[in-house]
């Protein structure tokens, strides 16, 4: 049966509502040179089964909630093999007879074409869709990272279409890479091209890598940046990314330029909740109201950080304890136990949010 719950882990079950996801396909040919997912097991990729989702989705129904989804997580469901086989055509077509919202995540322009467009432009009439693009280069950066990716400048063509369509867009400025596309000008032009089409809003993560050959990747692009990096572990794990000064600074910097140019922006998996302009971190307010007050969004270090700030009332946060409970989701159960966990642990709650004081 295919896993329609991100496994829980410091990270994600710390910062993250969206830990619903559906891969269409097992494996991506876009071979991006900071792609994480390629180190994943295999078992992650399991793809969409209908009947299994149906049931899925029926387990919140029964307590008036909605789940969101993201489509996809670890493989870009908008691959080159999708013309052919449609299999994320059919996931949005089953997700807009069960009124379920959904965001969608790609770096294809295949999203903007027929008879792709037409199905997301009848789940945005609903209130149901977000559409996020990576964009995180310039083409010529791209050209090397991403290298069997449609340019970004394809990418900022269907982001124009599906925004002047009435379509939510933001875009995904990941990996971040510090003296690489935070440097003056690259920015700005990265900035000032998503806002030309109608994006939203803006949400970075900083690198992070996992082996010398990602390092040497990232090198190609740009090794004089790549260079002046200073690496940290991330969490007693195998994985590194920049230190947090300059994770930190990089963030900040893509805030104030974002905001400059009336762009709503937030971190992703980062906890530094201060830089964030926007009213939820995936974009989740731009869907119709009412489905946003029936959708779950499972408690995260945010809304603790929101409730410590007189921002938000307890009992909500109590509300959506209640819907883990009664839910009967193992794997969601132990998202908010180890979520606890860390709200106990004030060495790795600082680790894992800097802003949490």
């Amino acid at each position: 049966m295919p896993r329609y719950v991100i496994g829980p882990s410091l990270i994600m079950s710390s910062l993250c509502y969206s830990i619903f996801k559906v891969e269409a396909y097992p494996t991506c040919p876009f071979n991006c040179a900071y792609c994480y997912a390629r180190k994943s097991p295999a078992k992650f990729f399991l793809t969409f089964d209908e009947p299994s989702f149906r049931d899925f989705v029926s387990r919140f129904s029964r307590l008036g909630v909605k789940p969101f989804f993201r489509l996809s997580t670890l493989t870009d469901s908008f691959q080159p093999i999708e013309a052919i086989e449609r299999k994320s055509l059919e996931v949005l077509q089953v997700f807009r007879e069960l009124e379920v919202p959904v965001v969608i995540n790609t770096k294809s322009d295949l999203v903007a074409k027929t008879p792709w467009i037409d199905e997301i432009l009848k789940l945005a009439e609903k209130g149901l869709v977000v559409v996020q693009f990576t964009i995180a280069f310039l083409d010529s950066e791209a050209k090397i990272l991403e290298p069997f990716a449609p340019p970004p400048s394809r990418r900022l063509k269907a982001l124009e279409i599906l925004s002047r369509s009435g379509v939510p867009t933001a875009i995904r400025l990941q990996p971040l890479v510090p003296h690489l596309n935070t440097k003056p000008g690259y920015l700005d032009q990265l900035l000032d091209n998503v806002k030309s089409v109608g994006v939203k809003q803006v949400i970075a993560e900083n690198i992070r890598i996992l082996t010398r050959n990602d390092l040497e990747a990232l090198q190609g692009a740009c090794k004089s940046c790549v260079d002046r990096i200073e690496w940290e572990k991330i969490l007693g794990t195998p994985w590194r990314r920049p230190s947090l000064k300059q994770r930190e600074k990089a963030l900040y910097i893509v805030m104030a330029e974002a905001t400059k140019r009336g762009l709503t922006f937030a971190t992703c998996r980062e906890g530094m909740f201060k830089y964030h302009t926007a009213p939820n971190c995936c974009e989740l307010h731009l869907l119709n109201k009412d489905i946003l007050n029936q959708t779950f969004l499972r408690p995260t270090l945010y809304e603790y950080w929101q409730q410590k700030q007189g921002n938000l009332n307890i009992k909500e946060i109590e509300r959506r304890e209640r819907v883990i409970q009664n839910l009967g989701i193992k794997e969601v159960e132990k998202h908010h136990k180890l979520l606890q966990q860390i709200l106990s642990n004030k060495q790795l709650l600082k680790e894992i949010a800097p802003h949490m004081d």
